[in-house]
């Protein structure tokens, strides 16, 4: 799991212990960037979730990898499970 934010919100994560729990729970925290526009997917990642309308239809395009577009939570729940349960495909 990616998540990616503003910086300042990464700062509060950080000063909160927040980032520390997100790390040990395997996931990344990521700021004043996104996937498509760093090019920051995981190699042979071949499906995205997202929960931003920007991303679902950049990745497509500049990545090359399907995205599948729903909530935060449908994002998440996706992360966990590894099965899409959300909005849009």
């Amino acid at each position: 799991m990616w998540i990616f934010t503003p910086r300042q919100t990464a700062h509060l994560a950080e000063q909160n212990g927040y980032a520390k729990i997100i790390r040990q729970a395997g996931a990344h925290l990521m700021s004043d960037t996104c996937s498509a526009m760093g090019r920051l997917v995981p190699k042979g990642a071949k499906v995205a979730a997202a929960d931003s309308v920007k991303q679902a239809h950049y990745l497509p395009a500049i990545m090359g990898i399907e995205c599948w577009f729903g909530t935060t939570a449908d994002c998440v729940n996706a992360a966990v499970t590894g099965r899409w349960n959300g909005g849009l495909e």
